[in-house]
């Protein structure tokens, strides 16, 4: 399997943000984890490339040793650029530990109220398609994994991504709280 993305944590991380991108790495297709150890950013990115990757994502910590944010860079071009950074509110993960499987195709990033400017940075950040508005009943997402932005709009909380196998909730749910695209 080839790999697309590669998914790290940042210096000296803590088990829910070792957790969140291990979880990541297996929700997302052609993602692998990399443990950082001592590396230095330039030295994951040489890592990444390495492997083949085009895109490299980092799980940051926040307040008390929770997952804080995600930040999403383009490293197929000589200088690695940053695409998208997610502040994170914070995270449900899946009841049982290593219970997510990883997908067979590549999934698709949809949303729930149509189109959706966040779901559509995502979906450039992490270079999967971005199909538009979610409708369950749709024969054309039978057994596929979609990454679903949810609008939730409240003050500090703006957006759930939840991780579905067709209509299947598999469990980890991301709490965003806001995003920027760095120019």
């Amino acid at each position: 399997m080839s790999v697309e993305l590669v998914v790290s944590t940042s210096r000296h991380p803590t088990p829910p943000v070792r957790r969140l991108a291990r979880e990541l790495s297996f929700a997302l297709w052609s993602a692998r984890r990399i443990n950082r150890g001592g590396s230095s950013f330039q030295e994951l990115v040489l890592l990444s490339k390495g492997l083949g990757a085009r895109r490299l994502v980092l799980v940051g910590r926040g307040l008390h040793g929770n997952p804080g944010k995600l930040l999403f860079y383009d490293i197929s071009r000589e200088e690695p650029s940053l695409l998208l950074v997610i502040w994170l509110r914070g995270v449900v993960f899946p009841e049982k530990l290593r219970s997510i499987k990883r997908p067979r195709a590549p999934l698709f990033i949809v949303s729930t109220e149509g189109y959706s400017d966040f779901a559509e940075e995502l979906a450039v950040a992490l270079n999967y398609p971005y199909v538009g508005g979610f409708d369950p009943s749709s024969p054309g997402f039978e057994g596929r994994r979609l990454l679903l932005v949810e609008l939730v709009g409240k003050e500090n909380f703006a957006y759930v991504l939840k991780f579905l196998e067709g209509s299947a909730d598999l469990g980890l749910k991301i709490l965003v709280r806001r995003f920027i695209t760095p120019t």
